[in-house]
C-alpha cells in the first residue's frame, strides 16, 4: 500500500518500487484515493523510493496534474527517474526536483532549537536548519523561499541557499550572520536601549512598506486560521500582566 502522509493541508503521495502497466491502474487508484479523501490540500509527489516508471505510470501523473490544473511537485527524483521525465517532457509539465544533496552536522555546533528545528553551524559562513522529522518539503522549501523573496526585496536578512537531507530530516542553509541578538545587545549595552530601540522601529517600517508581488509570502489570517485552537486554548488561560517595575527587572537580566 502507498504510504501517504497529511500536515497543514499538505497530503504527500510515497512513489515507491516500479510503476508500470502490471500496476499503474492499482497505483491510480490509491493516489486518488487518497486525494478525494482529503479535499483541498495541496498535493506532493515523493519519488524517494521510485526505482522505475513506465508510460502507464506517466500517464497516471498526467492524470493527476489534470485533477490538480498546475505542476506538481515531485521531489527526490533519482538522476535515472529524472532523466525518464526529462526526455519524456514531464520537467515541463511537473515540479520535478533531483534528489537532495545530503549532508552530516556530526561534530557541528550547535547554535539554537525552537519548535521546528535545530540549527548548526556547518562553517565559518553557513548554518543549517535542521528541521523536526514531521516537517514536509513543502512548508521547508517556502520558508527558504520566503527568505530569498526577502533577501532581493531589500529587507535586512540571511541569504538562503539549497534544501538538503541531513540524516531522516530535511534542513535548509543559510548565510551564517556574525552577529548577535537584540536581546544581548540590550543587556550588553543598557546605555543603547533608546538607540535599539529606534532602529527596531525603522526595521519596521521597513517590512511594512516593502510591496512584493501577490502570492510570495503566506498571508497571515491563513496562518492564524490553521492555529486556531492553539490561539483559542491559549486565550483561554488566565494571564499575568506585568507591571513597569517588573518589565525593567526583565531587560537588566537580558
Amino acid at each position: 500500500m502507498m504510504k501517504t502522509m497529511i500536515e497543514n493541508g499538505s497530503l504527500t503521495l510515497c512513489l515507491e518500487g516500479r510503476i508500470d502497466s502490471t500496476n499503474a491502474p492499482a497505483v491510480e487508484d490509491e493516489i486518488f484515493a487518497a486525494v478525494n479523501a482529503n479535499p483541498g490540500a495541496t498535493v506532493t509527489l515523493d519519488a524517494d523510493r521510485l526505482e522505475y516508471i513506465s508510460s502507464a505510470g506517466l500517464r497516471v501523473l498526467m492524470k493527476l496534474r489534470k485533477k490538480a490544473g498546475k505542476a506538481l511537485p515531485v521531489l527526490n527524483v533519482s538522476p535515472e527517474i529524472f532523466e525518464i521525465f526529462e526526455v519524456t517532457g514531464f520537467t515541463e509539465l511537473l515540479d520535478v526536483k533531483k534528489r537532495l544533496r545530503e549532508i552530516s552536522v556530526e561534530g557541528c555546533e550547535k547554535l539554537g532549537e525552537g519548535g521546528n528545528g535545530t540549527v548548526y553551524r556547518l562553517d565559518e559562513d553557513k548554518i543549517v536548519k535542521v528541521y523536526k522529522p514531521w516537517m514536509q518539503w513543502n512548508v521547508i522549501d517556502r520558508e527558504r523561499s520566503f527568505a530569498k523573496t526577502a533577501f532581493i526585496n531589500g529587507i535586512p536578512s540571511v541569504i538562503p541557499y539549497d534544501t538538503v537531507k541531513v540524516g531522516d530530516c530535511l534542513g535548509v542553509v543559510f548565510e551564517l550572520l556574525r552577529s548577535d541578538t537584540l536581546g544581548h545587545a540590550m543587556r550588553d549595552n543598557p546605555d543603547k536601549l533608546e538607540a535599539y530601540v529606534d532602529q527596531y522601529v525603522e526595521l519596521a517600517k521597513t517590512l511594512h512598506s516593502t510591496h512584493v508581488p501577490a502570492g510570495s509570502f503566506s498571508r497571515i489570517q491563513d496562518v492564524m486560521h490553521t492555529r486556531a485552537d492553539v490561539i483559542m486554548n491559549n486565550l483561554l488561560r488566565p494571564v499575568v500582566i506585568p507591571n513597569e517595575q517588573a518589565i525593567r527587572a526583565l531587560f537588566r537580566s537580558m
